[in-house]
């Protein structure tokens, strides 16, 4: 091993460097490509973030105010305010059922969802006024099924104020009025309880009992949202529950729906991080080279690099295809079918067969798959550096560096 050999396969390394460069930013260009196209077609058949809106009364009072017209003229002016009136008691009970759909090589975390809920208003001290429903339905592409309203157990057929998000007055001969509601519709990455809809900040709960039951175990909360109060887990998913009396809050209610795994997600990080992957692959053969007293041309290492960049490029345009983890094996097999059929013709058999398919089973296979795992691929690729480190220390300790660069 010369200087000057060294300096050649630096020169292929960054070469191969600045071609997995180009193949990850073309790998994330063409997927949010993509996925903003093909999510506005998902939008379109399934909606998008899915909000459910607490519903609330509201009463009109009449304000009379001196004005002064440009002249100095002064004059009365009437007015009206809107005062909002929050429920007394709330039971909600929705239940959240993954129903993911492909479009083109992407999945999205789409979901249907059942809305049941009881509200009761106390309005004894306005029955004086003129009051309204305001209950409205969010997204104009979700579709709403089995519609079902109910005022004091009076069942409402006509739902336009629904869907025109009106005001619908309503009878204020009962202290207390009970509104029903009951619908089914569909979501797209998010879901949303809202409690103080287009009101204010802050919202008074005097008794909310809300109960989400999911199908699925991978459970978030929108950032800013209220966590449960209570959390029992199910053979398919979580019972989510929000017991809150006598509260006030400007948080609402949110869950992320996990979504299904997306070549788009991983491969991008995966491409990136594939220089490490070469390097310490380099390190091991160039190591092995000297204390085997083998001799392994730059141009040998040139084709190396190609075999270890042929893994990512297989492994991002199959996955368009086929799924995720059988492209990931397709991608693993040929690139180590590449290598050692390669270094057969030229090194030991030993490291043909045995050091090589080794090293690239750590240093390419461990290390892209760890990618799958979020949160983790940093740990694993550092436990697997400190290793490595550790073993080439051993092995070279006894070599003299110095001979080996005089050749």
């Amino acid at each position: 091993m010369t200087v000057k050999r060294l300096f050649a396969i630096m020169f292929i390394f960054l070469c191969t460097l600045g071609a997995w460069m180009i193949l990850g930013g073309v790998t994330s260009v063409r997927t949010q490509e993509n996925g903003t196209l093909l999510k506005k077609a998902v939008v379109s058949l399934y909606g998008d973030n899915l909000v459910i809106k607490q519903p609330t009364l509201i009463y009109l009072e009449k304000k009379q105010k001196q004005s002064k017209k440009p002249n100095g003229e002064i004059f009365i002016e009437e007015f009206e305010t809107e005062h909002s009136i929050f429920p007394k008691k709330s039971k909600v009970s929705i239940d959240l059922q993954l129903d993911p759909r492909k479009k083109g090589v992407l999945w999205f975390p789409t979901f249907k969802a059942k809305y049941d809920a009881r509200y009761e208003f106390d309005i004894s001290e306005y029955k004086d006024k003129d009051i309204f429903l305001i209950s409205e339905l969010s997204s104009s592409e979700s579709i709403y099924k089995n519609v079902h309203l109910k005022i004091n157990d009076k069942k409402i057929d006509d739902i336009s104020f629904l869907i025109k998000n009106e005001k619908k007055k309503i009878d204020n001969q009962k202290d207390i009025v009970v509104f029903n509601t009951t619908y089914d519709t569909t979501g797209l990455e998010k879901f949303s309880y809202l409690m103080s809809p287009g009101y204010s900040g802050i919202a008074q709960i005097d008794s909310l009992d809300l109960t989400i039951n999911t199908d699925f175990h991978n459970i978030d909360f929108i950032e800013k949202t209220l966590s449960a109060t209570d959390k029992k887990k199910t053979d398919k998913g979580f019972i989510l529950s929000w017991k809150l009396d006598q509260a006030i809050t400007g948080k609402d209610i949110g869950i992320v729906i996990p979504g299904k795994l997306n070549p788009g997600d991983i491969i991008p990080r995966t491409v990136f991080a594939a220089p490490i992957s070469l390097l310490f692959y380099f390190m091991i053969i160039i190591v092995l080279s000297v204390v085997k007293k083998e001799k392994i041309h730059p141009v040998n290492y040139f084709f190396l690099a190609c075999a270890f960049f042929s893994f990512h490029l297989m492994y991002s345009y199959f996955s368009d295809h086929i799924n995720i983890y059988l492209s990931f094996v397709i991608a693993s097999v040929v690139s180590i079918i590449l290598v050692s059929s390669y270094l057969r013709l030229f090194v030991s058999k030993k490291i043909a067969y045995l050091y090589s398919p080794l090293a690239q089973i750590i240093y390419l296979i461990v290390f892209s798959y760890s990618f799958f795992y979020k949160g983790y691929s940093g740990l694993i690729i550092t436990i697997i550096s400190v290793c490595s480190l550790f073993f080439l220390m051993q092995l070279t300790g006894k070599i003299n560096w110095q001979k080996v660069f005089e050749k």
